[in-house]
């Protein structure tokens, strides 16, 4: 389909009008159309190259999901979907749902269009070329007025009449002076409406100068992640989707994690007054989180148990709602509160302010480079001893504190990443990554099953459950043991893995050549 933009001074009545004297044309023209663009609020659908169109009809919700090849897919819904899930089975949402996943569908925009058809006919009275003349205004948020848009003409291909469409066209750029529109509909409508695609990650976006102080950088660190704790606070209260509170969740810990692993660079009242703060917020995000995690598993629960079995499983679904809903009003009240409000005024102030202490820390003047390769190098020997200390019949306590390591490790080469070759960073950051999810899946059926067995005690002492939601919670619990172990034998091969000599060899010689002593200040009580 070709795409052309009307200049301001051309009205789309006077191009019918001329085109009309030209051409023998046939005129249909469309009522006005209300339409919502939708997408993730990590804009995984644009990402994709895919549009989502919502728009009402009748009683009835269009809903229209245009690929990046150009596939236009259209569905009937009694509502909006809120989710990919909540459409009726169809080769839309089987493209759809593999990219929004468990992602709310958010209405990012909207706009107003009328349109008008026209058929150029031959002497018989067939349509030898159709275009489309649409007329808009996008929909300012908050209910704060409209913005024209440029209207646009849309050539609709018929097979075998090319000539025709030519030879429109042609007249059209002579007579109108149109220009080719390079940009989507939704494309013109964030434009006018000042909303930018793409704009928001779950990953640190930074670009560090190898040679700034330490004190200037971890301060951009650190503004990066508050800016992902301010982004999600919004979606987590209102519980738009469990990305929200991982998000912001994820951002909190990493930030806790900056402040202890990024030593001496800020004053030591400052950092102790802030690693407690952001401890209280992680404390306080726990519990609504492990209930989410829970409820994304229930599908993954249902698919391990026989058919028939599966629906025993509803006491457990219920039982989590009702400990969802408990959480997430806590979690509100410590977002709303005053103490966090303060915490995320008093955080920025600091880290947009300059350092005015009179005594300047150890390490804040020193170039970043060096604190970066001294900071992971140190984080991947630990990693290293620890692991090579685990046998066969270490406890599962020291692969849980190897996977803490690991992530602090990982969460280093994050922070830094842009200090160095991102081809020679690549791999490292993927080994580290496997190491860690093998850990990590370790732990977390250990969780699973720890939390399954608190909730049949809970169900069984409420008696709110038939015998068989216990069974087939049994049932679960016996499988995550027999996956557990299967990854607790695979241990050994992902660490030597992790460890050989070759990977070794990759972190000394990004880290270990430019890892130099850190600048401690001097004990108390002692001579230096």
């Amino acid at each position: 389909m070709s795409l052309f933009v009307l200049g301001k001074k051309v009205s789309p009545a006077e191009l019918v009008k001329e085109l009309g004297e030209v051409f023998p044309i046939e005129v249909r023209r469309e009522s006005k159309q209300r339409v919502t663009y939708c997408d993730t609020f990590d804009w995984r659908l644009e990402k994709a190259g895919l549009s989502l169109t919502t728009s009402r009809i009748g009683r009835q919700v269009r809903v229209i999901l245009t690929t990046a090849d150009g596939r236009v897919l259209d569905s009937m819904a009694p509502r909006a979907p809120q989710f990919a899930s909540d459409l009726t089975p169809s080769p839309l949402p089987d493209i759809l749902e593999p990219v929004a996943k468990n992602r709310r569908l958010l209405p990012r925009a909207r706009g107003e269009w009328n349109g008008t058809f026209i058929s150029m006919v031959n002497p018989d009275g067939k349509a030898v070329g159709r275009l489309r003349i649409r007329v808009g205004t996008a929909l300012l948020p908050n209910g704060e007025g409209e913005k024209a848009l440029p209207p646009r003409i849309e050539f609709l291909p018929l097979k075998g009449y090319a000539a025709e469409e030519k030879r429109v066209t042609a007249f059209l750029k002579e007579r109108f002076r149109v220009k080719r529109e390079e940009r989507s509909e939704q494309g013109v409508v964030y434009e006018a409406t000042d909303l930018s695609p793409g704009d928001y990650s779950s990953s640190l976006q930074l670009s560090l100068d190898a040679e700034s102080s330490a004190a200037v950088a971890t301060r951009q660190i650190h503004l990066g992640l508050l800016q992902i704790i301010e982004a999600n606070r919004e979606g987590l209260t209102r519980d738009w989707d469990a990305e929200f509170l991982h998000d912001f969740r994820t951002a909190v810990r990493r930030t806790r994690s900056a402040l202890t692993q990024i030593p001496d660079v800020f004053p030591p009242t400052v950092t102790d007054h802030f690693k407690k703060e952001f401890r209280w917020v992680g404390s306080k995000t726990g519990p609504a989180r492990d209930i989410d995690v829970y409820l994304l598993k229930i599908p993954a629960y249902r698919a391990a148990l026989y058919p028939a079995a599966r629906k025993d499983l509803e006491p457990l679904v219920e039982l989590l709602k009702e400990k969802k809903k408990a959480e997430l009003s806590r979690l509100r009240r410590s977002v709303h509160s005053k103490r966090f409000k303060s915490l995320l005024e008093d955080w920025r102030v600091f880290l947009e302010s300059p350092d005015t202490q009179d005594s300047t820390p150890p390490e804040a003047g020193r170039p970043i480079i060096e604190v970066a390769s001294a900071r992971i190098w140190n984080a991947f020997t630990k990693v290293q001893k620890r692991g090579k200390g685990i046998g066969q019949f270490s406890p599962a306590e020291d692969l849980h504190k190897l996977r803490l390591d690991c992530k602090k490790l990982r969460y280093l080469l994050r922070f830094f990443q842009s200090l160095y070759p991102a081809d020679a960073l690549e791999p490292v950051i993927r080994e580290i990554k496997n190491l860690q999810d093998h850990l990590g899946d370790y732990n977390d059926l250990q969780v699973q099953r720890d939390a399954l067995k608190r909730f049949a005690e809970e169900i069984m002492e409420s008696k709110a459950a038939p015998p068989a939601t216990l069974l087939a919670m049994g049932q679960l619990m016996g499988q995550l043991e027999g996956k557990q172990h299967k990854e607790r034998e695979l241990f050994h091969d992902r660490f030597s893995r992790f460890s050989r000599q070759q990977n070794v060899k990759r972190f000394r010689r990004l880290f270990g050549a430019t890892a130099k002593p850190a600048n401690r200040p001097p004990k108390k009580g002692k001579d230096r």
